[in-house]
């Protein structure tokens, strides 16, 4: 039967658009050759998996000899895989979409096909990306922003009313005078939670996003729509007496820098509240798994982590709070979310 050698790491973190693989493949008996078959997932955004974006197979690959594999994700098309036998380029017959965006945690698979044609995984590796090129062609596809929408089902339904409550109840807390910015706001999660006479302070929506910005400054023209970097934002120092960063700091590729952007427009005793998927959540728990909640993320937290870290950057950490949802509930139609 064939193997790896030597094993791959499940997940590779790169700053680059890419990764070189290097190994080669065992055989027990008297095999001296074998189909290779690479596949690059198809992932819906919560792992689970629709048709492959791309399959490409090799044929007769020696056994025992050093190979190379070299994955790109952006751009995507037949080149983004390829695979060398020693200085030797390999072609295969692909098949590729040519539509197909990665994500910024993308899996890939390689697999051996065996004798009598049956299909043996060798491995599987999550490769997560923070090179802009990858994080451009993903967040800039259409229908991204279609996430602040609610999802007509149970589960996305509970979840969207209890984080508009978690976040009219935070901002009404401690937004002071205002102004208050929702960074990284997309279609902007305290927009669609003000209260029916609106918030008492003026509220400043800022995304990277030009497309929604725009689309959102005309459908809501008594808002403050500004294009902007959440990491990089275009305000000056001390703007705002609270900022608002809502699911978005798993995004960046150095969270660190984005707390202290984040302070640095913060107002002297104003409030910055960051929400953020908990890794350690519990469904997590209950299948003893850290799996990411989504394939967008390059990091997620748990409540220690997240905490050590803002405390890193000479911020201090006054509360903290969690959405709570009973695993039952997940498979139960009308299953609630508990507020904290």
């Amino acid at each position: 039967m064939p193997s790896m050698n030597p094993a791959l790491p499940a997940e590779i973190a790169t700053a680059d658009s890419g990764v070189n693989l290097s190994f080669r493949v065992s055989a027990t008996g008297n095999a001296t050759r074998v189909d290779l078959v690479v596949w690059v997932p198809n992932p819906t955004g919560h792992g689970w998996m629709g048709p492959p974006a791309g399959i490409w197979r090799y044929a007769d690959i020696p056994i025992d000899t050093e190979l190379a594999l070299d994955f790109r994700l952006a751009p995507f098309d037949e080149g983004s895989i390829s695979l060398s036998i020693g200085e030797q380029l390999a072609k295969p017959d692909a098949i590729v979409r040519s539509d197909y965006r990665c994500w910024p945690r993308q899996s890939i698979g390689i697999a051996a096909v065996c004798d009598q044609g049956a299909v043996l995984d060798l491995s599987r590796i999550d490769v997560v990306s923070s090179h802009p090129s990858v994080l451009s062609a993903h967040y800039s596809r259409e229908g991204h922003q279609d996430a602040y929408i609610p999802v007509e089902d149970h589960f996305g339904e509970a979840f969207h009313a209890a984080r508009m409550r978690q976040a009219r109840r935070l901002v009404t807390k401690f937004s002071g005078a205002g102004p208050v910015l929702d960074a990284g706001s997309g279609y902007s999660l305290l927009r669609m939670a003000a209260p029916d006479t609106g918030w008492a302070f003026r509220l400043v929506c800022c995304d990277w996003d030009q497309t929604a910005m725009a689309r959102m400054a005309k459908e809501n023209p008594t808002g403050l729509w500004v294009s902007g970097a959440a990491n990089n934002l275009p305000f000056l120092d001390e703007s705002f007496s609270l900022v608002y960063v809502g699911e978005v700091i798993e995004h960046l590729a150095d969270p660190s820098a984005g707390l202290t952007e984040w302070a640095r427009v913060v107002k002297p005793g104003g409030r910055l509240v960051v929400t953020t998927p908990n890794r350690s959540h519990r469904l997590n728990r209950l299948h003893k798994t850290e799996a990411p909640e989504n394939l967008e993320h390059l990091h997620e937290f748990t409540t220690t982590e997240l905490t050590s870290l803002i405390e890193e950057c000479s911020l201090h950490v006054e509360h903290v709070e969690g959405l709570y949802y009973a695993a039952a509930a997940y498979r139960m139609p009308g299953g609630q979310w508990t507020d904290p």
